[in-house]
């Protein structure tokens, strides 16, 4: 999770102990990188 955030979870899916499974990060990196890709990429975004 990122700072401040809150933990990811792509289903309400649990594990054989009753954890919920986590997943869907992809999507929030891949948000992230596209966000921050200018500052490190002589000011062009890249397109994901």
């Amino acid at each position: 999770m990122f700072e401040g955030g809150e933990m990811v979870l792509s289903d309400r899916a649990t594990d054989a102990f009753g954890h919920l499974k986590l997943g869907g990060i992809d999507d929030l990196v891949s948000a992230e990188l596209k966000a921050r890709s200018a500052k490190y990429n002589k000011g062009n975004p890249i397109q994901l």
